[in-house]
């Protein structure tokens, strides 16, 4: 038992992990993606992945491959993601207060983010670039005389390709 609990906290610090599970960020869902991996936890791995990157590495036999990638590996780091598009539809955003201004605002993001590892004496190696697609919700907070009021309510992200 003591051995799984060491290997469980080797996995969280390597990834930066809380026990959490996180879809709402592109450095989240990778996050998440890193803890199934590290866990051999093929559905949770297959549920950071849009389908089409589910097909390709979401089995047990692919999951090993990528572990073999980063096994030389002490540390890793998440970089800035950089966004390529967006999708952008008009709402009405207030507020607390309840003012209201009307926006552009992202439904839809895609951004790429580096994934490097370091090793034991510290050089670090570019391993990946994640491209993350992100569906942004917004749900109506109010009502106010001129018609509905929307905030950002959350977001769902996926990874689609490692390059």
């Amino acid at each position: 038992m003591k051995n799984v609990s060491s290997v469980f906290v080797i996995c969280i610090s390597l990834f930066g992990l809380t026990a959490c599970n996180t879809y709402y960020t592109p450095k989240g869902v990778i996050k998440t993606a890193g803890k199934a991996l590290m866990a051999n936890d093929v559905k949770l791995f297959r549920s950071t992945l849009t389908a089409d990157m589910a097909v390709q590495y979401g089995n047990a036999s692919e999951m090993a491959n990528l572990r073999s990638v980063i096994a030389p590996f002490e540390k890793f780091e998440i970089s800035k993601e950089s966004v390529l598009n967006s999708k952008q539809h008009v709402y009405r955003v207030c507020n607390s207060a309840g003012w209201h201004t009307i926006q552009e605002v992202d439904v839809q993001r895609t951004s790429e983010v580096q994934i490097s590892g370091k090793t034991d004496a510290g050089v670090s190696k570019p391993l990946w670039i994640a491209t993350v697609d992100c569906d942004i919700y917004y749900a109506e907070t109010s009502r106010y005389k001129g018609g509905l009021c929307y905030e950002r309510n959350g977001a769902y992200c996926q990874i689609s390709a490692l390059k």
